[in-house]
């Protein structure tokens, strides 16, 4: 090509549109190529927020879309949407230099369906794109192919979808025969691990989640990585955890290629120990926090995780799961608390972030109430009654404690002592159900999980 020195590889035309921009749109993969190498930047949109993967998509250039999402030195992500930035000069006629962001919300997905290119669709939905993102005008890939016309877009998208539905929800539902079905009608074609929901949760997730660990053997010898996660940065152990599952958690550990990838946080830096004891499972909790320090207290040996699944402080199983409330129970005792102040508005909100239980919305602060999208307005009512909450809970834990009993890990509103102003254990009435599961004392774990420890002197 010559010599380049002194050419500006970042130069626009009036679209904003660089070199690279063309090179894609017109399909030169060998000038997409030169030019990566040269510094031309991957991530300059044009003026429709468009990144240079996306011209090619556009024009159905698929080796030119799969070099820069996948090939080229740091790919783009295949997620990115249509996103400019311009001055709020330029937006409100005066003289300023701040910047604002536009979000135009399409993916390369709903360029490659606008304009029909079904090969370049199945490419990036084998690559783990998600369907589930939707424009600034609040349409998928799949809604505009169909607005569009193109059929043959629209048949794959809507075959992919209602498939990816299918699978979850026999994952969710622990249905062994339909999952069976489904991997066997695909036959390979698709990668599993990436027929998700729209919170990005795959089978594996679900399985994990409701404790399904037949279905999440069978998964889990088609899924070439387990580790993947959701839209909250959640893996399959962070399910297992929060649904309290300990056969599911304990097996993915153990069977795991490398264990140590199931170490991730959350977007809300939870590790799956602290999820598990946010979600009343402290019994689970224990294993897993030992297990993440590398203690003695947890092995990754088979038959010393099996005589833990099977004997937890000297209950079986079959014990605990008679004093740990199910799940679905756990969420609605925190709804019916919502709904006792008319703030039940919120009770997605919570079980979405893992405050399905009493004692994980009692670890609740400000920040966690911002980070649910609870109202300004809203807040100082919640975090009230979460005091209240705190102090019943101690108030329990007390009770529980003078009658020779550890606490509950899931308790019920009807068990909540009522509070008075001076309140003591000699003067607290027995609540209703107080002996549950063996576990640790929840002052205790508190601070042995993630959360800061108490300001007290140990």
């Amino acid at each position: 090509m010559g010599s380049h020195g002194s050419v500006d590889w970042s130069a626009t035309d009036h679209d904003d549109q660089t070199a690279l921009h063309y090179a894609a749109f017109y399909g030169h993969l060998e000038v997409v190529q030169f030019l990566v190498e040269n510094g031309v930047p991957l991530d300059a949109p044009d003026k429709f927020g468009r990144l240079a993967h996306c011209s090619a998509a556009i024009n159905g250039h698929l080796d030119v879309v799969a070099y820069l999402l996948e090939e080229c030195p740091s790919p783009i992500d295949i997620n990115a949407v249509d996103e400019v930035c311009v001055s709020s000069a330029e937006k409100v006629g005066m003289v300023a230099d701040a910047l604002y962001c536009v979000q135009y919300g399409g993916t390369c997905l709903h360029w490659a369906a606008s304009k029909g290119r079904k090969e370049v669709i199945q490419y990036l939905c084998m690559k783990g794109i998600d369907i589930h993102i939707t424009s600034y005008d609040n349409k998928t890939a799949y809604q505009i192919a169909k607005d569009k016309h193109k059929q043959k877009c629209v048949q794959f998208l809507k075959s992919w979808y209602e498939t990816s539905q299918k699978f979850v929800h026999a994952a969710e539902e622990g249905d062994d025969e339909e999952i069976a079905r489904i991997i066997a009608d695909i036959n390979g074609a698709y990668p599993l691990r990436f027929m998700r929901d729209k919170n990005g949760k795959n089978a594996m997730h679900w399985a994990a989640e409701f404790g399904h660990l037949s279905t999440l053997k069978l998964l889990s010898e088609h899924f070439a990585v387990w580790t993947d996660v959701d839209k909250f940065g959640r893996n399959a152990l962070h399910s297992a955890a929060l649904g309290g599952n300990k056969e599911c958690a304990f097996w993915l550990i153990r069977k795991a290629q490398d264990s140590s990838e199931f170490l991730s946080l959350t977007l809300t830096n939870k590790s799956p120990s602290r999820c598990a004891f946010e979600a009343g499972h402290s019994s689970l909790a224990n294993y897993l926090q030992a297990w993440e320090e590398g203690n003695d207290d947890y092995s990754t040996n088979d038959e010393t995780s099996a005589s833990l699944l099977e004997h937890d402080n000297g209950r079986s199983i079959g014990d605990e799961e008679e004093n740990v409330a199910p799940r679905s129970r756990n969420i609605e005792t925190v709804y019916n608390w919502l709904k006792f102040f008319k703030m039940e508005e919120y009770a997605q909100n919570f079980e979405k972030d893992g405050f399905d239980t009493l004692r994980g919305v009692a670890t609740i602060d400000e920040d966690d109430l911002i980070d649910m999208d609870v109202k300004k307005g809203h807040r100082r009512v919640v975090l009230s009654h979460i005091e209240e909450l705190r102090n019943q809970l101690t108030l329990l834990d007390e009770n529980a404690e003078v009658a020779g009993m550890e606490p509950l890990s899931s308790p019920t509103l009807s068990m909540l002592p009522p509070i008075t102003k001076q309140s003591s254990m000699s003067s607290i009435v027995s609540a209703p159900g107080a002996g549950g599961e063996a576990i640790p004392h929840r002052t205790e774990r508190r601070g042995s999980i993630t959360a800061p420890p108490p300001p007290t002197d140990v």
